[in-house]
């Protein structure tokens, strides 16, 4: 009798629009966009703050903007809280910013959006922006 042929293995699943794949490391050639937006940000993932890690601000697969420094408030109600302080670029006001957070282990795609505004700035230190992971991400730290 004939061997019976093995069948072919399954195609790797497409990353999807919820998960883009990011190049590492993370950064923002920012002499591409004219135009600036800051925001305040603190990170919660599974209700736990982050006291460090690398924010991202992504449109697609494109980083917008990068900060791993944390700041931490001398007064208000975030006294001592590890906020992040990003600057984030682009050349038109109306697109949709998203945000990705790695904590040294794990790559999360953060719930919350912004959208972009020249100029602007979102969140302070008496009251910063909220983004939140309900759970640790799956991707490779970068």
């Amino acid at each position: 009798p004939a061997p019976t042929p093995t069948p072919a293995p399954a195609p790797a699943p497409a990353p999807t629009p919820s998960t883009p794949t990011i190049a590492c490391p993370w950064s923002v050639d920012i002499t591409k966009f004219s135009d600036t937006h800051t925001v305040t940000v603190l990170v919660t993932i599974a209700g736990a703050r982050q006291a460090s890690g690398k924010l991202a601000a992504v449109v697609g697969a494109e980083i917008r903007g990068v900060q791993d420094q944390v700041s931490g408030p001398p007064f208000g109600p975030y006294v001592g809280a590890s906020l992040f302080l990003m600057t984030m670029y682009a050349n038109q006001a109306g697109e949709t910013i998203s945000f990705m957070f790695d904590d040294g282990s794990a790559t999360t795609s953060l719930t919350e959006t912004v959208t972009f505004e020249i100029n602007a700035n979102t969140g302070k230190v008496t009251e910063p922006m909220l983004l939140s992971a309900a759970s640790i991400g799956s991707a490779a730290s970068c």
